[in-house]
């Protein structure tokens, strides 16, 4: 579902996670990040959607209210209605996948599926070294790769907050990856290469 808002109906200031609140997801990183965004851009929101898993959303609201950000970041919850989902996430300005590089996490081989999304939205993506997805995502100059800390994670952001035409040229990157890169395509690329063993 590739649809995406005009630049003028965007909400300038949200920060989009979503998915699984895992710490391997890199939430906390996000949250972290916060204050330092914040002293950029006062404005800005952090929004999670998703993580149907209570602790992980417990673990991170106490972090919210220790770091004092109660103001600053929304909890949507899992989104159950797929158009409802995708009408927040195209809403957004930036979408973050900041996974946190451990030896043993299957995020190493997994398919991104919240860059897919957000790409999908027309979305600038801040991503790490982890997702195989990111590493082609980043080159293909539609997100931003950066290191699995808070002070990495908030500069990304910043970059994009502040640099009109590099967020620009990021969001065209990204609509361009993902019309080229549709399920379709990836099965039918795929089975190409298949044929070609």
């Amino acid at each position: 579902q590739i649809e995406y808002y005009p630049l003028n109906k965007l909400n300038k200031k949200m920060i989009l996670f979503s998915g699984s609140l895992g710490i391997d997801n890199g939430p906390d990183l996000a949250i972290k990040a916060l204050p330092i965004i914040l002293k950029a851009a006062p404005g800005a929101e952090l929004h999670f959607t998703g993580g149907n898993i209570p602790e992980h959303e417990n673990r991170l609201k106490k972090l919210v209210k220790k770091m004092k950000l109660e103001k600053h970041v929304a909890f949507h919850g899992f989104i159950q209605n797929v158009d409802e989902f995708f009408r927040l996430t195209r809403g957004a300005y930036i979408g973050l996948a900041p996974y946190v590089v451990m030896k043993k996490s299957v995020r190493w081989y997994a398919d991104s599926v919240k860059i897919r999304a957000y790409l999908a939205a027309g979305l600038p993506v801040i991503t790490t070294r982890v997702p195989p997805l990111g590493k082609e995502v980043a080159e293909a100059g539609a997100a931003l790769m950066v290191e699995d800390n808070p002070k990495a994670v908030a500069g990304g952001i910043i970059k994009l907050l502040r640099d009109k035409k590099l967020y620009q040229n990021t969001r065209r990157a990204a609509i361009k990856y993902i019309k080229n890169n549709t399920w379709e395509n990836v099965f039918s690329k795929a089975l190409q290469q298949m044929k070609m063993l």
